[in-house]
Order: C-alpha cells, then structure tokens, then sequence
C-alpha cells in the first residue's frame, strides 16, 4: 500500500522524508490531505484509482 501525504500532512505528522514507491497498482494507492473546515482540521484520504 502506498500513501501519499501532501505539505500540509507532511508538516503535520513533522516529517519531509517519504519514501516512494514506483510501479504500485492504483487500487493500492491513497492520497492524503489535511484542510479547515469550519476551524476543524478535516483528513481527506482517496483512493487515487477512483
């Protein structure tokens, strides 16, 4: 499984290092983000073959 993290989740979790794979299936594929939404800090995560 691969996550993918944004520069806001990044500096969240306080880490620049992630390693990358290549050649990962979609299906096993998720990107993240972290965003305010009504002064709540709200986690999207998505699947990236979607």
């Amino acid at each position: 499984m691969e996550i993918g993290a944004t520069k806001s989740v990044q500096e969240r979790l306080k880490t620049t290092k992630i390693d990358e794979i290549k050649g990962a299936s979609l299906v096993f594929c998720w990107d993240t983000h972290l965003t305010k939404i009504k002064g709540r800090n709200v986690l999207f995560i998505v699947n990236a073959s979607n």
